[in-house]
């Protein structure tokens, strides 16, 4: 964890450094202040990233004695809705390195809701890994069943990931879906349920950097 926040922040030195020093300063004192008032706008969060932006509206973590973990470079963008995320205690919530999540999204986790990195979630889609309800005892708690949403996955506007789900990496959620059952990786899938309508190239997207690249050969 240390090594991979060194290598972002001198990533974001260095790109800065090429704009000149007045730029660099300005950036760097933009940067500093953000994180400061993101460690209380998100002091819920049990381990927060470097970088991490809110734009907008700051997020809503009702924090229940679960463990919420949020990646480097993050972005919350909500300029009328805020995220509202619920967790459960002994639930874990891991939001992965350069996320992007927008306005008015609803995550629920009883147990276990997983992004991976570069996850790209629209306007008003809710995520929960649990029905909250039993069918014959509408007050009793269902045991949740984890939510995974791997690597470079797109959910669409109002769409529902529903409990149990896996998402592969590349995958495609088109608007307004419900996702009921695992999706294959580079494969978009659309309607309710969501089913695959088109399938991807993986060589058209970007390759997995090296996990142990040393600090002198990271690319700006």
């Amino acid at each position: 964890m240390l090594d991979t926040t060194l290598r972002l922040l001198r990533t974001k030195l260095e790109r800065n450094l090429r704009l000149g020093l007045r730029p660099a300063l300005r950036n760097g004192l933009r940067f500093a202040t953000a994180s400061a008032l993101n460690c209380y706008r998100l002091r819920h969060v049990d381990q927060l990233g470097v970088g991490v932006r809110v734009r907008g509206r700051a997020p809503i973590i009702d924090n229940r004695d679960g463990r919420v973990v949020v990646g480097n470079d993050v972005v919350f963008l909500a300029p009328v809705t805020p995220l509202y995320a619920e967790v459960e205690a002994s639930a874990l919530l891991t939001i992965g390195d350069q996320c992007f999540i927008n306005d008015g999204v609803w995550i629920g986790c009883t147990a276990q809701i997983t992004l991976g990195r570069r996850v790209l979630i629209g306007p008003g889609v809710r995520i929960f890994d649990n029905n909250y309800h039993d069918l014959h005892q509408r007050q009793l708690t269902p045991a949740g069943r984890p939510v995974t949403i791997g690597d470079d996955v797109w959910v669409g506007a109002d769409c529902i990931v529903l409990p149990g789900v896996t998402i592969g990496r590349g995958a495609v959620i088109s608007c307004q879906s419900v996702v009921r059952h695992d999706v294959a990786p580079f494969t978009v899938v659309s309607g309710n349920p969501a089913r695959a309508i088109k399938s991807l190239d993986p060589l058209r997207f970007a390759p997995e950097p090296p996990a142990t690249m040393p600090l002198d050969r990271q690319s700006a």
